[in-house]
């Protein structure tokens, strides 16, 4: 008995059936893990391609949009790929002026998007990745957040927006009809080295104003040398400026009427419309005109700022919105004599380098022809902005600077209609030293590519 039992141990000591089952069940756990993680792996690389992708794209958008909204056209642009900000813990951020990685280039956009991915079967080897997500469950009607290890996961891209240009405009027109800038007939308006602006569209096919860029929202023919189409809308300032009038009240009706003559040597608000009964001479400097309610009307004599020491006057229209009444300045002949209003703009404080501005709240009796002869003549020699932004402009005589101011004519209207004429219309090469800061526009040019 004693030799059997010895025998069977034996055979079993050496009995090698089934240890590759105890094998792989001491092994399985590893196995299962390291699969899962490759698994996951091949997961987060998948994610990450996908996020590169979308980064690429969103930042070639961002160059190209080259406005202050190039964020927000980014994020758009890459919630379509399915990686919308703040949703599934995903952040798209932008910058402009990002550094750019190739010496030379400036103008750089930099899109990253970064997506923090709950961990799955990596746990089964101890990794814990290098973020958290909150995750939140419903059972039985009872809501449980809990927090999850996660994975962050980042792509960037980088992307030159090509050249930015900011175009100074010594005409905008902020109405948006297809003509908000035309001629009529054979005007011999020189714009030379001046740069037009519309928020519609401009059509100057019976003859150019000459200037230099004709930038149109809508399309443009015609007016300036190079007319560039789908541009950007021109930027308004002064709208706000009317903050700046004082409030005060005013019953004007159409019959209201104060005469004026001789010397203004202070501010002057009126009440209803003003008539010239003689010339008027603005002395100081920084003077405020504000006329509530109602029209200047030269009446054929003569409205000018000092020309030794130099005065400098700003003319304010304001109302009410819709009070049906004129907003404006009339001209008129003295016998053979035109009108004239020959003034400067203030160089500096609330109004610098602006000459005439109506209130943007006014939408009615606003509209202004101008021409420098017939019973309506009057003449223009002002240094400075005419901002008149719901004015249906029509130009039928030569417009010159003031006669102690700078060459700086600028007009900002609804629209312009120059007549066959008109002569040299506007002027801008000294509107610094006006203390005018000229309505502007950035532009983004040239070729836009991914250089990271």
């Amino acid at each position: 008995m004693l030799d059997a039992l010895k025998s069977f141990f034996n055979r079993l000591r050496t009995n090698i059936n089934g240890n590759a089952l105890v094998l792989a069940g001491i092994a399985l756990p590893t196995m299962v893990g390291m699969t899962g993680l490759a698994v996951e792996g091949g997961n987060w690389y998948q994610e990450k391609r996908a996020m590169q992708n979308a980064a690429d794209t969103a930042t070639l958008a961002a160059a190209s949009n080259g406005s202050a909204s190039f964020l927000t056209e980014a994020r758009a642009v890459a919630a379509q790929y399915g990686y919308t900000n703040g949703v599934n813990n995903t952040t798209v951020a932008a910058v402009n002026n990002a550094t750019c990685p190739v010496t030379g280039l400036t103008n750089c956009y930099r899109v990253t998007i970064t997506r923090s991915v709950p961990l799955l079967f990596s746990q089964m080897v101890r990794y814990e990745g290098n973020a958290t997500v909150n995750q939140t469950r419903v059972v039985g009607g009872v809501s449980t957040t809990t927090t999850r290890p996660a994975l962050s996961l980042s792509s960037s891209s980088v992307a030159t927006g090509g050249t930015t240009i900011t175009r100074n405009y010594c005409l905008t027109a902020l109405g948006t009809s297809a003509t908000a800038i035309d001629t009529n007939g054979a005007p011999s308006a020189i714009l030379s080295g001046c740069d037009l602006a519309s928020k519609g569209g401009m059509d100057c096919s019976g003859h150019s104003l000459g200037a230099t860029n004709g930038d149109s929202v809508g399309t443009g023919t015609g007016c300036a040398t190079t007319q560039n189409n789908n541009m950007p809308a021109p930027t308004d300032p002064h709208a706000t400026k009317n903050a700046n009038i004082p409030a005060g009240a005013c019953t004007a009706t159409a019959a209201t009427n104060t005469n004026i003559s001789g010397t203004i040597n202070a501010d002057q608000t009126y009440c209803g419309n003003v008539t010239l009964t003689g010339n008027v001479t603005i002395t100081g400097t920084n003077r405020v005109i504000i006329i509530r309610k109602g029209s200047l009307k030269l009446s054929g004599y003569d409205l000018i700022t000092q020309v030794t020491p130099a005065a400098s006057v700003t003319i304010i229209f304001t109302g009410t919105a819709g009070d049906g009444l004129g907003h404006n300045i009339v001209g008129g002949k003295r016998g053979s004599h035109n009108s004239l209003l020959n003034i400067q703009a203030p160089t500096t404080g609330l109004w610098s380098g602006i000459a005439i501005y109506q209130d943007p709240v006014l939408n009615g009796g606003v509209d202004f022809t101008y021409s420098g002869s017939g019973t309506t003549g009057q003449e223009w020699s002002i240094s400075g902005l005419v901002y008149m932004p719901n004015a249906a402009t029509i130009f039928s005589g030569s417009v010159n600077q003031s006669t102690a101011g700078s060459a700086c004519t600028v007009f900002m209207v609804k629209s312009m209609r120059v007549n066959g004429s008109a002569g040299t219309l506007a002027r801008s090469s000294q509107c610094a030293a006006a203390g005018l800061t000229l309505p502007s526009t950035t532009i983004s040019s040239g070729t836009r590519s991914l250089v990271q």
